[in-house]
């Protein structure tokens, strides 16, 4: 998938570059120079994301947020219309081509624009919701679970799955707020209290790829990066610093399991 988002990306940059600097060297009328400044910044979107994909190893496909997805969606709707026109407009094979190789500027933006499916953190959705009191809908986007996560910390994440469900084997005792849970010295517990990772934040998502990787980083800026195989499982790597330089070449980090990495 990797290797098809970048040749996607690297043939839409020539295509667009071929077609700007050709659509600035003809004579046309006015309305095909207003359609060619409309186009000139999609142009330069695809030529620095390439870079980027190049330099920073930023996925293909990445659809970025805040003003870099608005204007994702400008250059989509924008290309959108360019392939309508161009088809409507074409009368002959040479014109019927040019349009057709048009299009996959507009396919990239695409699947850029185009809603991805969520991937499960945990087993299954009626997992989740048979943890939460009845009748009470939750929304199973990876971002605000994993934001709980994050905020709440990971075991107390899991002391409010057993607490709310029942494990088996105190099916038929009381639930009560706190786990009777002890240390090596036989000194009671309490999970929801102290966590490894209850002061880390959720602060990067990269969900483009078959292998996806979130990011955390607390005040200190410790960081820790869960990566989920295709498989749904889960694997670790942790630093003390440099958080940002290391979520650049997060896929080539030295993953781990949890209790080998905390």
């Amino acid at each position: 998938m990797k290797r098809f988002g970048s040749i996607f990306l690297f043939f839409a940059t020539l295509l667009a570059l071929f077609v700007s600097i050709t659509g600035l060297l003809a004579n046309v009328n006015l309305t095909g120079r207003i359609f060619q400044i409309l186009f000139l910044p999609i142009t330069l979107f695809l030529i620095l994301t390439s870079i980027t994909h190049v330099v920073n190893n930023i996925p293909a496909l990445d659809r970025g947020r805040g003003l870099k997805r608005l204007f994702v969606y400008y250059c989509f709707i924008v290309t959108t219309v360019l392939v309508i026109i161009g088809y409507l407009s074409a009368s002959s094979l040479p014109e019927l081509v040019s349009a057709v190789l048009f299009t996959s500027i507009g396919l990239y933006f695409l699947l850029l624009v185009w809603p991805r499916g969520s991937h499960a953190v945990v087993t299954t959705k009626n997992d989740i919701k048979s943890s939460l009191a009845p009748g009470l809908k939750l929304d199973v986007d990876k971002r605000d679970f994993l934001k709980l996560v994050g905020t709440a910390g990971i075991t107390t994440f899991i002391y409010s799955l057993f607490s709310r469900r029942g494990v088996p084997f105190l099916a038929n005792a009381p639930l009560v707020s706190t786990a009777t849970l002890t240390d090596l010295t036989g000194n009671k517990i309490n999970p929801a209290e102290k966590s490894i990772t209850d002061n880390y934040s959720i602060t990067e998502i990269d969900d483009t790829t078959p292998e996806a990787y979130f990011g955390f980083v607390n005040e200190k800026g410790q960081w820790y990066i869960m990566k989920e195989a295709a498989d749904g499982s889960f694997r670790y790597a942790r630093g003390e610093d440099n958080f940002e330089g290391n979520w650049v070449k997060r896929d080539g980090l030295n993953y781990d399991y949890f209790n080998n990495v905390f």
